[in-house]
């Protein structure tokens, strides 16, 4: 919490997430004079990993400046000189846990990397590979959440890791070493050194069976090409025999497949966070409607008299604004007797801000709708804070993008009537429904940093996309930032629910 709010972020009094180039550039300054290594915040434990690693695998060479306009202060670095294990702590997919929250986040590496690193048996590229994905899980650990760290099993008999029981290393089969690596001897005195630091170490079962040696702390299944149905009704047989065990249920196909996982108890979830449907599932709530008719209202510059009616309309929504006035965070403002006085003090972008957080609860009745709506936030929170740190006009645009894009998939209707209804800019249109136009690139930027996708998707489309917010390092340090504001207004969420008559 400290440090993002060194970093520019205030979430004391707004809604909204800001974090100013000058502060960030103060941020990074501080960095270097933290003291014990316990609290060293990310982007910290970034550079030093990857000078250490520079040192002992050769450092690359700078690539060319991009061509891209970027602020005066914009750090140049880019993809090429960056190294690639590096980006893969950026990436991240969330861990969904048994009520439908995002309870940690996957770290892997694409199969093109791991099929690579194997045919040519390239140890350097292996090592720093695993340090960045064990480095990854820990940072995430840091937060209290799940970091989970997928890695070939043969891999393992390398790794060492100091944390807590919220770092989970998963051992894949990948090839057959990695299965010839459970019956060194090495492997089991491994596990049990990695189990005394605090870790959770588990597995896959190849064909049903578990390697030899000790019992994993968890098992993990990959649905892969299986329908889910087959899958559950095989898991649901194992059960009894591997009981004690918690299943992390991975590369999941869509929502409907999250949908019944988690209704069959299936307690870690990570995969497709987008539905296979293409049709709209259910008509848009008339709260819903009424809440983007008064964004329509802003959007359009409406008086305020004409908004203070269409709030005053609903009884429901105006005791959420006074309520929303009189908690803690508006402690410094005179008492808010009237919509009419709310309105003023609120202001029309904390007003915007706090409808699109009000419309997120309108959400299709999925167990999975949380971490979708932790999903949207990051997104919205990662555009504007971009937005503003290339200077765009009205960033506030881009926070809307980044919820528009998700809203769809969480309130279970069709894109092309939703997007409609928004009425939004055609820069957002484009992007949500051609994908193209000036905005495509931050979608494309959040695709990338949500997937487990090949690297040579990778090298084209992130080298394109991180150019052009000022390289990966910028990218990956503004992320972790979003993930923390969109957990705390998770809580402001749920508050905010609680609150309504």
């Amino acid at each position: 919490m400290r440090i993002l709010r060194e970093a520019g972020v205030n979430r004391a009094t707004s809604l909204k997430c800001e974090i100013e180039p000058a502060a960030l550039d103060m941020h990074r300054k501080r960095l270097h004079r933290v003291g014990s290594a316990s609290h060293r915040p990310p982007m910290l434990m970034l550079r030093r990993l990857r000078n250490r690693l520079a040192n002992l695998f050769g450092a690359r060479p700078k690539a060319a400046r991009s061509a891209r306009t970027t602020p005066n202060n914009a750090p140049q670095v880019t993809l090429g000189s960056v190294p690639d294990y590096l980006w893969t702590i950026g990436k991240r997919r969330p861990l969904i846990g048994a009520s439908g929250d995002v309870v940690g986040f996957e770290f892997g590496l694409p199969v093109s990397v791991l099929q690579r690193i194997h045919a040519k048996n390239d140890a350097p590229a292996r090592a720093a590979y695993l340090s960045a994905t064990l480095k990854a899980a820990a940072l995430i650990a840091q937060t209290g959440r799940i970091g989970l760290a997928r890695l070939p099993a043969a891999w393992l008999l390398q790794a060492h890791a100091e944390g807590g029981a919220n770092i989970w290393l998963a051992a894949e089969f990948v090839h057959d070493d990695d299965l010839r690596a459970t019956q060194d001897p090495l492997w089991k005195a491994v596990v049990e050194a990695l189990r005394k630091q605090g870790l959770q170490v588990g597995w896959e079962f190849v064909d049903g069976a578990a390697p030899d040696g000790p019992a994993p702390s968890f098992r993990l299944v990959r649905q892969g090409e299986t329908p889910m149905p087959d899958l559950l009704d095989t898991l649901r047989h194992e059960r009894a025999e591997h009981r004690g065990q918690p299943i992390v249920l991975t590369d999941i196909a869509d929502l409907e497949d999250f949908e019944s996982a988690l209704a069959d108890g299936i307690p870690y979830l990570c995969g497709a966070l987008s539905s296979k449907i293409e049709r709209a599932t259910r008509d848009l709530p008339p709260q819903a409607q009424h809440l983007i008719s008064i964004l329509n209202l802003i959007n359009t510059g409406a008086d305020n008299e004409v908004l203070i009616d269409e709030i005053k309309f609903d009884v429901s929504l105006s005791y959420q604004l006074l309520h929303l006035l009189t908690s803690a965070r508006y402690a410094h403002l005179e008492n808010v007797a009237s919509i009419d006085h709310a309105v003023l003090v609120l202001g029309r972008k904390e007003l915007h801000h706090w409808l699109f957080m009000l419309l997120l609860q309108q959400h299709a009745p999925r167990k999975v709708s949380r971490a979708l709506q932790e999903v949207a936030l990051w997104r919205a929170c990662l555009f504007e804070a971009l937005a503003r740190y290339l200077q765009v006009p009205d960033p506030g645009q881009l926070f809307t993008l980044g919820l528009a894009s998700v809203l769809d998939t969480l309130l279970g209707v069709d894109k092309h009537a939703l997007v409609a209804m928004l009425k939004l800019p055609h820069e957002a249109q484009d992007a949500l429904l051609l994908g193209t136009g000036p905005w495509q690139v931050y979608m494309e930027l959040a695709q990338q940093l949500s997937t487990n996708t090949d690297a040579t998707q990778v090298s084209r489309i992130a080298s394109e996309a991180t150019a052009h917010f000022g390289g990966v390092e910028l990218v990956m340090a503004f992320s972790e930032q979003a993930w923390a504001w969109a957990r705390e207004h998770m809580d402001k969420l749920g508050a905010a629910a609680k609150a309504s008559p």
